[in-house]
C-alpha cells in the first residue's frame, strides 16, 4: 500500500491508497494481460486466493470471506491469472 496526501473539505490528510491484488504480487507480475482472455500472465491456487482474501478483507466491501475471494477472483480473472480449480463457476461454495 501507498501512503498519499489527500485534500477533503480544504485540510490535507494522510490516506492509504490500496494497489494491486495481492495475486499480481504472488505471481511476480509487472503488468496483467492486455487480453486476459486468450493470454494468461500467471496462475494461482485456491490456497493463494484465500490467504489473499484475507488480507484484503478489511479494506473491501464485504463480509465474508467467499465473498472476498470471488472479488479477488474477479479482479485477477480481469488481470490474465488463472485460478486452479476455477471458482467463478456456479459450483463454487462445492469447491470451498
Amino acid at each position: 500500500m501507498k501512503n498519499a496526501a489527500v485534500r477533503i473539505n480544504d485540510e490535507i490528510k494522510n490516506a492509504l491508497l490500496q494497489t494491486e491484488t495481492g495475486s499480481q504480487e504472488d505471481q511476480g507480475v509487472e503488468k496483467g494481460s492486455s487480453d486476459p482472455q486468450r493470454e494468461k500472465v500467471g496462475k494461482i491456487t485456491i490456497e493463494q486466493l484465500r490467504v489473499i482474501a484475507n488480507e484484503k478483507l478489511p479494506g473491501l466491501n464485504c463480509a465474508t470471506i467467499e465473498s472476498a475471494m470471488r472479488i479477488i477472483a474477479g479482479t485477477a480473472a480481469n488481470m490474465g491469472i488463472d485460478i486452479n480449480p476455477p471458482v467463478l463457476e456456479r459450483n463454487f461454495k462445492q469447491i470451498l
